[in-house]
């Protein structure tokens, strides 16, 4: 079995090439923090009035600078019955886009109770610097709960800083047509015809294949090889109503599983 064919065989390679896609991505991301401010002496601090407030230390979170601010006897004339809860802003400049909670830490079981959450994502900047709960929890209910013990009490706040939208390109591998270990296995053993130990002969031309190959690709080629009905000297096939240039075609998708360049 000579090696006719190949030449034509390799001019049928499909070229190889590289394809890199590239991708727009869009990404929101957040930073979230939480600050607990332990308030002793409780009874020894309130009474002040509703001007009167205590402030926590300043914690940082997301590149920001915050505090807690707790009136013990409201923030204003009509919430005087309530503690009034905020957060505040302490950066001196910049803008934050924020959603926050302040809850109280029930001192029996170490819990977090009354958790409330801002209704709507707040910025700060220096024009809107505190924002949070007038009527937090009303003191004779908080004076009665197991929140305060010992003339002690504390407070969680969590605080989430929301970045703004960052879009970035991204780039997928690059990805190699058709290299892969079939197409290489497949095109070597049609090309150098190793092996070969049938002739399937179309229109006068003829093209060494492997009937095991032949066999494992196609019903038709497996029957006629291997089945009830196979010749076992058997070492050419002619191929009827199918013109050579397609069985040519037709053969190199067997062995690689892609099509050649050419069209027929």
């Amino acid at each position: 079995m000579g090696n006719s064919n190949s030449s034509s065989l390799q001019q049928e390679t499909p070229k190889r090439y590289k394809t890199t896609e590239k991708v727009s991505v869009c990404r929101t991301e957040t930073t979230t923090g939480s600050h607990r401010f332990e308030i002793h002496n409780y009874s020894l601090t309130k009474g002040g009035g509703h001007e009167k407030y205590i402030l926590s230390k300043i914690f940082c979170v997301g590149g920001y600078d915050w505090a807690v601010r707790v009136y013990l006897d409201g923030a204003r004339k009509e919430d005087s019955e309530y503690l009034s809860v905020y957060l505040q802003f302490e950066s001196k400049s910049g803008e934050a886009k924020t959603d926050f909670s302040i809850s109280l830490l029930e001192l029996t079981t170490g819990k977090t109770v009354l958790k409330k959450k801002s209704a709507t994502t707040t910025t700060f900047n220096s024009t809107k610097s505190v924002s949070g709960f007038s009527q937090f929890l009303k003191r004779d209910i908080f004076e009665a709960s197991n929140c305060l013990k010992e003339d002690f009490f504390t407070i969680i706040c969590q605080v989430t800083v929301i970045k703004e939208p960052h879009t970035y390109i991204t780039k997928f591998p690059a990805a190699s047509a058709p290299i892969n270990t079939y197409y290489e296995i497949g095109h070597d053993l049609l090309l150098s015809e190793t092996g070969a130990d049938i002739t399937c002969e179309a229109e006068g031309e003829c093209f060494p294949a492997h009937k095991c190959i032949l066999a494992l690709r196609s019903p038709v080629f497996n029957a006629q090889l291997f089945g009830a009905m196979k010749d076992e000297k058997q070492d050419k096939i002619k191929i009827s109503d199918v013109r050579a240039p397609i069985f040519k075609a037709m053969l190199f998708f067997i062995y690689t599983g892609l099509l050649p360049d050419h069209h027929y």
